[in-house]
């Protein structure tokens, strides 16, 4: 069969694949836009390796520079929902560029810090992507990957900042749920290895530790909660199976949560304490 590598310019590699050999003639393979998207400009390395039925192999390589008609400049809007905590995305394609190919699909990246997430893939032209596990208060770039139907691709970054001085649990189903107040001064978040063991043995001065990894973050979150509803919703995530929390440092984490709550006295203008207990759990990149 033949296998086939291909790595940019920095050595990264960008594409691998294995391809059946002819039965008669020379084996070869068409590379689409399902196996490869190459950027416009890019210089890229391909390596090929044949290897015939005997386990005899021949590699080959060689660099090409990707000089293909880029696709249509491709804009991103971003719209900051601070009633719901989440970050609506609309991406949009330029359709007076008459120098770009037609923009077939693409790609929503949040990036924040050193992270990179995947929002949404395959998405249309005016299509909206709600974002709700964008981080609260924390600078954020979005990328946007447009590929024409020649499988070229063209990024595009926007920055934005999702401001709030509220903290969100969400919970339910799809976490369709949403349970938020104002933040408070005393949150606390506690931190510690959650496998550690001290163990004594006779003749030793001190104990010997045993740890088997593993990280317990448990937070105490204080809300001033203002009516009955903001009241039930707090009270509907301490009984969910877990919720997804966002805090006003611009963490997003699923959790565990437990409710203190005082008790509604049937004022509705009258502001309610609630002290939530949020356990971190682990789980994928949100």
């Amino acid at each position: 069969g033949l296998e086939l590598v291909v790595a940019d310019a920095e050595g990264r590699e960008a594409a691998r694949g294995t391809f059946a050999a002819e039965a008669d003639g020379p084996t070869g393979a068409l590379l689409d836009g399902s196996f490869w998207s190459p950027e416009p400009g890019a210089e890229y390395a391909l390596s090929a390796t044949v290897t015939a039925a005997s386990g005899l192999s021949a590699s080959a390589s060689v660099r090409v520079l990707a000089d293909f008609p880029r696709p249509k400049f491709s804009s991103l809007r971003i719209e900051c929902d601070a009633e719901r905590g989440w970050a609506v995305l609309v991406p949009h394609v330029n359709a007076a560029d008459a120098e770009g190919r037609p923009v077939e699909r693409m790609d929503v990246w949040r990036v924040c810090g050193s992270r990179s997430v995947l929002v949404a893939s395959g998405v249309a032209d005016g299509q909206e992507v709600v974002d709700r596990f964008a981080p609260l208060n924390r600078k954020l770039t979005y990328r946007l990957g447009a590929y024409s139907d020649q499988g070229v691709y063209m990024v595009s970054e926007h920055t934005g900042m999702l401001r709030s001085r509220r903290a969100f649990a969400y919970y339910g189903p799809g976490y369709a749920g949403i349970a938020r107040s104002r933040w408070n001064l005393s949150d606390r978040v506690s931190v510690s290895r959650s496998r550690q063991t001290l163990v004594d043995y006779a003749g030793r001065a001190y104990p010997v530790l045993y740890d088997g990894g593993g990280v317990s973050e448990v937070r105490t979150v204080d809300f001033v909660v203002d009516g009955e509803e903001e009241w039930r919703a707090f009270r509907e995530a301490a009984e969910a199976d877990g919720v997804l929390f966002k805090g006003t440092d611009g963490e997003a984490f699923r959790a565990t949560c437990s409710a203190d709550m005082a008790v509604p006295d049937g004022m509705p203008s009258r502001f309610r304490a609630v002290t939530l207990r949020i356990e971190r759990v682990d789980g994928d990149d949100l």
